[in-house]
This record gives C-alpha cells, sequence and structure tokens, in this order.
C-alpha cells in the first residue's frame, strides 16, 4: 500500500465504517501495525468483534471497537477509511465523508461512490473477480 503512504508500525489510523464483525479493523493491525478503529452501531456486532480478537489470544493495543453510528462521527483524525456501503446508503454518506480530512483515503469495496465528485477523487481502481473491485478516493 505504498501507493497511498500507508506505512507499518506507524500512528496512521484506519476505520471501518459498520465494522461488523471486526475482520477488516483486525487485519489492518495485524498487517500494518496502525491504529484500527471499527464504528459499528449494532451492540451484537461489537461484541463479536471482541471476540474475534480474544480468538486470536494476541494482544493489540491498537484496536478499538466503538458502539457508534458512523454518520455521527467525526472522520478528521483518520487517514485511512473504509467502507463497504450499498448504493442504496451512499446518499447518507455525503455529510460523513466531507468530516475526513485533505488528503485521507476512502476504500470502497465493491461499489464506487457516485455523485462525490466535489469532495473526493478516484484514484485507484483494484479489479477484482466476480465484479468485486475496490475504489480507492482522495479527500480533496
Amino acid at each position: 500500500m505504498t501507493k497511498f503512504n500507508l506505512r507499518k508500525n506507524s500512528n496512521q489510523q484506519f476505520v471501518d465504517l459498520g465494522s461488523g464483525n471486526g475482520i477488516v479493523v483486525i487485519f489492518a493491525a495485524l498487517n500494518y501495525n496502525v491504529i484500527s478503529v471499527g464504528l459499528e452501531i449494532n451492540e451484537l456486532l461489537i461484541e463479536e468483534s471482541k471476540n474475534n480478537l480474544a480468538n486470536l489470544q494476541i494482544s493489540i493495543n491498537k484496536i478499538k471497537f466503538l458502539n457508534e453510528d458512523f454518520y455521527s462521527h467525526s472522520l478528521n483524525s483518520y487517514d485511512f477509511i473504509y467502507t463497504y456501503s450499498l448504493p442504496t446508503m451512499q446518499k447518507f454518506m455525503k455529510h460523513t465523508f466531507k468530516t475526513a480530512k485533505s488528503k485521507a483515503i476512502i476504500i470502497s469495496y465493491k461499489y464506487p461512490l457516485n455523485d462525490y465528485e466535489d469532495i473526493l477523487k478516484l484514484a485507484y481502481r483494484l479489479n477484482l473477480k466476480d465484479n468485486r473491485d475496490t475504489f480507492f478516493y482522495v479527500k480533496i
């Protein structure tokens, strides 16, 4: 990920919006050793995330799971923002992405972020199998 200045063992911050079972957050922390945060509104999924981390039987102090609504969470401290949002959700996310700091990298799995040209610039498209591309945007 040097393409986007992701530095291993740094104090860069990664956030997963709607982190579900926490696997993406755990992956980011394990593979890049960056501060990794999961925002999830469902308390049961927060517990599942914590259990998934505990099952690894390792201590990682750079992981946090927060029981929060990402629509009302400011993204201004994060360098990398991950989302797997359905197109029907995207029309409600623009105000959230506006809180991201300039040059933050927004990673959208499977679905492009349409109608965001005024705040995001598509920087890279990773072509994956089965129409599951990943889109990398830079916050303008």
